[in-house]
């Protein structure tokens, strides 16, 4: 991915700018798709308490569980297929794990 690359060289905020630059001049390609999803990725990894942190809560302790969130209590809390209920806010594990490899790809 050139975009990868790029957030490497630049930085995720430079990053930022310039994709905003390219949604305003209406230079949407497949560069910007894959801006688009690191950035969204590496918000979203900031967003549920950083890297390291969400790493270390879900890599590999949390076989079984399915979902996960971070609680109002700082606390993650982890969700199986069997609970009745997944709030909207709960992350797929297995699709937030490529989030997490975006970001360190990244870095």
């Amino acid at each position: 991915m050139k975009a990868i690359e790029y957030v490497k060289k630049n930085g995720i905020e430079k990053s930022k700018i310039h994709l905003d630059r390219m949604k305003q001049e209406r230079c949407i390609n497949s560069f910007f798709n894959e801006l688009k999803q690191i950035i969204d990725a590496f918000e979203l990894v900031e967003k549920v308490g950083g890297l390291e942190r969400v790493k270390s809560a879900i890599d590999g302790k949390h076989i079984g569980y399915t979902h996960f969130y971070l609680h109002s209590n700082g606390r993650y809390v982890f969700l199986d297929h069997y609970v009745d209920f997944i709030p909207d806010h709960a992350h797929h594990i297995g699709l937030f794990n490529n989030d997490i490899n975006l970001v360190e790809q990244c870095q």
